[in-house]
């Protein structure tokens, strides 16, 4: 998993723009939405009751969505210029400008399990 995280996925998600990433998490919050009986039947079989699955169900999908929607606040780019320059030099011969950009690497989360959805689904 970790050679392809580096070699396949980190590279295939640092060239897409803000709004490929959201409109990704979107399709994939519909998706998981249109199959969600079945974790609530999986749920159920580990002995949770319907409110214990619905808040770690239906919050894991809800989170999934509005983190799909932060794309409308970011350009069509893969990178962020945030803010204006500043400059840093009296005579302005030196700036200084923040620039977000993809970072490398693979990140690997462990949570616990008490909202085994909702805790996956708010990192992805």
């Amino acid at each position: 998993m970790m050679t392809y995280a580096r070699k396949e996925g980190g590279p295939a998600l640092r060239k897409m723009t803000f709004q490929e990433r959201g409109l990704m998490l979107k399709a994939l919050a519909l998706h998981l939405h249109s199959v969600k009986d079945k974790f609530y039947e999986l749920s159920y079989a580990t002995g949770a009751t319907k409110i214990d699955s619905w808040i770690d169900i239906e919050g894991g999908l809800g989170n999934l969505f509005a983190n799909s929607s932060l794309r409308r606040q970011f350009p069509d780019l893969p990178f962020y210029v945030d803010g204006d320059a500043v400059h840093l030099s009296k005579r302005g011969t030196f700036i200084g400008h923040h620039i977000m950009v993809p970072r490398e690497g693979v990140a690997v989360h462990i949570n616990a399990f008490n909202f085994p959805i909702w805790g996956m689904l708010e990192k992805i």
